[in-house]
């Protein structure tokens, strides 16, 4: 949002990174405001990650917040996942604006299924209120749970289901949304792909399979290229001293 902020300005942005604000930080960005902006008529100065600033760093920004030292025509813009490490004289210089994620939960599930049928031919998933209710409506852990399904392909959404006892577990089909019991006392995964009625190829591989084949074919991948690359120094040299020995 800062950022926008700083495009519909315009404004020159000072980023902070996250646990990067210390006194020198805070000193020579505000040096930087003192100069003309650039483009643009503010300079926009975005801290991330506020409450994990210094003490010192908090103790500089008082007199920057005020009329004390205030850079002219400049914006500051902290963000903060808690205001409890903050100091109340810091906070009455600020506007506080909270950001909750109560009652976006519909507005989420409808942004989930666009974004599905956006990157994956494969039919909208029914338990998209899950993965909302699951990531506490965050939608930055929302659309990460719905990238890692969409990167195994597309197909499924993890719908678990709890354990029936007696060693067996229950497997719930994410297509047909079917349930069977797994009679494998070893297995401890909560749910299947895709039973054999809907992928015959898959069986019953689950998604955590496929993860770990890929895995594995990927450090498999890595252990042959480096091989490869010590065995060319050794055919090198192997070549050269040939060389040398037919040339006597």
């Amino acid at each position: 949002m800062a950022l926008a902020l700083a495009v519909a300005i315009p404004a020159e942005l000072h980023h902070i990174p996250s646990r990067k604000c210390d006194l020198e930080s805070v000193e020579e960005t505000t040096r930087c405001c003192w100069y003309i902006p650039l483009g643009a008529r503010f300079h926009l100065v975005l801290v991330d990650e506020a409450d994990q600033m210094t003490p010192a760093a908090q103790l500089a920004f008082l007199s920057k917040l005020d009329a004390t030292a205030a850079p002219p025509n400049t914006i500051f813009v902290f963000t903060a996942n808690d205001t409890v490490a903050l100091e109340r004289r810091f906070l009455s210089r600020c506007r506080v604006l909270e950001f909750s994620t109560v009652g976006i939960n519909g507005e989420l599930i409808s942004f989930l299924r666009g974004v599905w049928k956006a990157e994956s031919s494969h039919p909208v998933p029914k338990n998209l209120a899950d993965v909302a209710a699951s990531s506490g409506n965050n939608i930055r852990d929302a659309l990460s749970r719905l990238e890692v399904e969409l990167l195994m392909g597309g197909e499924t959404i993890p719908e678990p289901t709890p354990p029936c006892g007696d060693g067996q577990h229950a497997h719930r089909c994410s297509r047909c949304g079917n349930a069977w019991q797994h009679n494998d006392d070893a297995c401890s995964l909560p749910f299947k792909s895709a039973c054999r009625n809907c992928d015959p190829r898959a069986g019953a591989r689950t998604v955590y399979h496929e993860r770990a084949a890929k895995a594995v074919r990927t450090r498999t991948e890595n252990i042959r290229r480096e091989l490869l690359r010590e065995k060319t120094p050794i055919s090198e040299a192997n070549h050269a001293r040939f060389q040398r020995r037919d040339t006597r």
